[in-house]
């Protein structure tokens, strides 16, 4: 896959930058290993902005149709996606993985992301100078792709093979007939004579001459 690089420092420097464009599917190796073959573009937006607490971030937002395997019916379908993704630029791997991190311009320590709803918190990224926009754009369409794709209401029922369908059959037709307790216990004792008796054979064991 082609690369689209900035340098992130300097995107997320002053809100309202923008970049755009479109990658093919195809071409995003991760994201359609064992899927069906892609013939569209996934388009992405990316727009710098300033959070809640002065945080630099890159605001993603994606739109794609992919087509996925349903695992009901086993036909493809093309699945919609349309997802957007807030990711906060920091400088320093120490910055992406503390629990807390004090905002641009606050000197006395005050103000944190505990400040601000967990769920409102953007995803952390390291940036660069040299920042792949569309490895983010592959790895948000990668976590939208649902685990188990399936039709809403698949077209077509699922066209079980003849074999499957007659030894089905015939299992039903067994459960629904008479049958006869004779017949039933000839067959235990049938069964049994082919198999012997776990206790038959630990008393010959037991009586067996050394």
């Amino acid at each position: 896959m082609v690369a689209f690089l900035i340098d992130a420092f300097d995107f997320v420097r002053q809100p309202g930058r923008e970049a755009q464009g479109a990658v093919a599917l195809e071409d995003m190796e991760r994201l359609v290993e064992d899927l069906p073959i892609q013939n569209s573009d996934a388009r992405w937006h990316a727009k710098s902005e300033r959070g809640p607490l002065g945080e630099p971030l890159i605001r993603l937002t994606i739109d794609a149709e992919v087509v996925l395997e349903c695992q009901r019916c086993l036909a493809d379908f093309a699945l919609p996606l349309h997802t957007e993704a807030v990711l906060h630029i920091v400088k320093t791997e120490a910055q992406l993985n503390a629990d807390d991190i004090v905002h641009e311009g606050d000197d006395d320590g005050e103000g944190d992301e505990d400040d601000v709803g967990a769920s409102a918190l953007p995803e952390r990224v390291l940036g660069s100078p040299r920042f792949d926009l569309l490895e983010q754009v592959e790895d948000e369409l990668i976590l939208c792709v649902p685990y188990v794709p399936r039709h809403d209401v698949c077209p077509e029922p699922l066209v079980v093979p003849a074999s499957v369908s007659e030894d089905v059959s015939a299992k039903k037709a067994d459960n629904d007939g008479q049958q006869d307790p004779s017949s039933t216990d000839e067959a235990v004792d049938g069964a049994e004579g082919k198999r012997p008796s776990p206790f038959a054979v630990l008393a010959q064991l037991k009586t067996r001459k050394p």
